[in-house]
């Protein structure tokens, strides 16, 4: 991936977009501990950090997805900086997930804190990312294993967020 394809990171937490916004940063300053009114999906690509939401600490690896509900506190703290330290961020309008729901599958449950065994740290099966070139997970692999009421879709969920993150790796997004 090309150099000028990272975004230069912004303390804002606000969407100018309508409906999604989505960066790839490379480092960072501090953020303090925030929310926003959206939903945001972090994806770490490399780097140690750890990433806390509603007063819990997760210890993020590459490849590991957090999954960030409107109005949860959260803050990302980067472990160390001996290592280079890159994410993708996903923010996505309330508005805008629920309409790309349908009957059969809401994309929001997998967001939903209210749901027995919800967890915000979601850490896929399958081979590291220095093992398959990419940090993104064969979908295949991944509806099988995911925790038990997980049921947005998730097949689906990861596979559209694996196409955009792919397309976004290639310079086509």
């Amino acid at each position: 991936m090309a150099e000028n394809s990272f975004q230069p990171f912004t303390r804002r937490q606000t969407m100018i977009r309508r409906d999604f916004e989505i960066y790839r940063y490379r480092y960072m300053d501090e953020v303090e501990l925030h929310h926003h009114d959206f939903y945001e999906i972090y994806m770490l690509l490399r780097g140690s950090v750890s990433y806390t939401v509603e007063n819990r600490i997760f210890h993020m690896r590459a490849g590991d997805l957090m999954l960030i509900s409107p109005l949860e506190l959260h803050q990302a703290r980067v472990d160390s900086n001996d290592e280079p330290y890159e994410r993708i961020v996903l923010w996505v309008d309330r508005g805008y997930l629920e309409s790309l729901s349908s009957p059969h599958t809401s994309l929001t449950r997998c967001f939903d804190t209210t749901v027995p065994g919800h967890t915000n740290l979601l850490r896929l099966p399958g081979p590291r990312s220095a093992d398959r070139g990419h940090p993104y997970p064969d979908p295949a692999e991944i509806a099988p294993s995911l925790p038990a009421g997980l049921s947005c879709g998730s097949g689906e969920v990861f596979s559209r967020y694996n196409a955009l993150g792919m397309a976004f790796l290639d310079g086509s997004a």
